[in-house]
């Protein structure tokens, strides 16, 4: 029987004392912010013992205080967007309500912002706060996931309600030394409806970022991630993805010398014929630490699954990937693939993966892979010779 550490309590208690909203205003998401307030002090903080933490420490988002940051000039991502996209900004942290275009919804879209008192009441907001993360332990015990959804001192709550949604930017930029974000985003997309949602940067110097999205039936979401933009950045990414009959979630991020980033995806395929692909390129060097940590549960039959993620890393830099299927009895008919590739330019990078399979039912086609490796020398001399 594992030994319960008294610190996994006694900072979990100390966060809250620390960040949990003590002058709440009467609005329903008080009721989800007290569950998940308990759910954390029950759980306690992550270790660096524990299993899915065990590549990756969780010290950076469990201590009180940010780490004394230096001075780095941003990148600046130059996309070709279209000018008719809708523009959101979030500086260290906090919504810019000014810059951004929150007076852009129309009867198709809601955008409302979580510090809008008079709309988080809505009936799908109440639903869908805090429900995606909640049930997510049943497998995997994601404790700063209930941290953040306790915590969350901004965030975001857009819905789709017809049809096909003007692309959506969320914008993150950091401007402030030693800045901490926790943000908590709810992300809707009704019966039948199309969205594209791209994110840009990590924003403050510590971020704690949460997404639960909600597809209903014939539901398509592409989100599109780039990172890279304030790299000092420690972050953390939650998405949790419940997906109903024949909807689609495809997601790509881009990591560019991110210092220390991990990205978790927990999916849920709770309808038939639904389909998700995750995707991933890394770049890292120096000391940079890039994690990918991924559970997808196909719970119904003939569901689709796909992660492909890449990592080129020089110097002491480390990549991590950590990737688990899990089909149930019920879910005949999976087709699930999974690969993970490691590029070793640096005499000291690593790559760091554990795929997983758990699959309970007899009728599936499921497959993973990893290959990791260097250049090969008589190649690369080849080339070089040649110019």
């Amino acid at each position: 029987m594992e030994k319960i550490s008294p610190k996994r309590f006694s900072l979990a208690n100390d966060l809250l004392e620390l960040n949990y909203p003590k002058n709440q205003t009467s609005n329903d998401l008080t009721s989800a912010r007290e569950k998940a307030r308990k759910r954390f002090k029950n759980l306690g903080v992550p270790l660096p013992k524990d299993e899915y933490w065990k590549f990756s420490s969780p010290q950076k988002f469990t201590s009180l205080k940010v780490e004394n940051k230096k001075m780095i000039v941003p990148s600046d991502f130059s996309i070709d967007l279209d000018t008719g996209d809708i523009q959101l900004y979030f500086i260290d942290g906090v919504l810019d309500e000014k810059a951004s275009d929150l007076n852009a919804t129309d009867d198709n879209l809601d955008i409302i912002s979580m510090t809008n008192d008079s709309r988080v009441n809505e009936t799908w907001i109440r639903e869908l706060y805090g429900e995606l993360e909640a049930a997510s332990n049943k497998k995997i015990k994601k404790s700063l996931a209930a941290f953040n959804t306790a915590c969350a001192s901004g965030g975001l709550f857009i819905r789709v309600k017809q049809g096909s949604a003007r692309r959506i930017v969320i914008n993150y930029i950091g401007k402030r030394l030693n800045s901490n974000s926790i943000i908590h985003h709810l992300i809707r997309l009704d019966a039948d409806t199309n969205l594209t949602l791209i994110e840009k940067g990590e924003g403050a110097d510590r971020s704690s970022r949460v997404t639960e999205i909600d597809l209903l039936p014939n539901a398509c979401l592409n989100h599109i991630r780039f990172f890279g933009n304030k790299v000092i950045s420690d972050f953390l990414s939650q998405i949790f993805v419940r997906q109903a009959t024949n909807s689609s979630y495809k997601e790509f991020s881009l990591v560019i010398n991110n210092e220390f980033i991990r990205n978790e995806f927990y999916i849920s395929l709770e309808g038939e014929e639904s389909k998700v692909s995750l995707s991933g390129a890394n770049l890292g060097a120096e000391n940079n630490l890039q994690d990918n940590t991924i559970f997808i549960a196909h719970l119904k039959r003939n569901c689709k699954s796909r992660q492909v993620f890449k990592n080129v890393l020089t110097g002491k830099a480390t990549g991590v990937f950590q990737g688990k299927i899990y089909v149930t009895s019920e879910a005949q008919k999976t087709d699930g693939y999974q690969i993970s590739k490691g590029l070793l330019i640096g005499k000291e990078s690593k790559f760091l993966t554990k795929p997983e399979l758990e699959i309970y039912a007899d009728d599936v086609v499921c497959s993973h892979g990893s290959t990791c490796g260097a250049i090969d020398e008589d190649s690369l001399f080849y080339l070089t010779s040649r110019g």
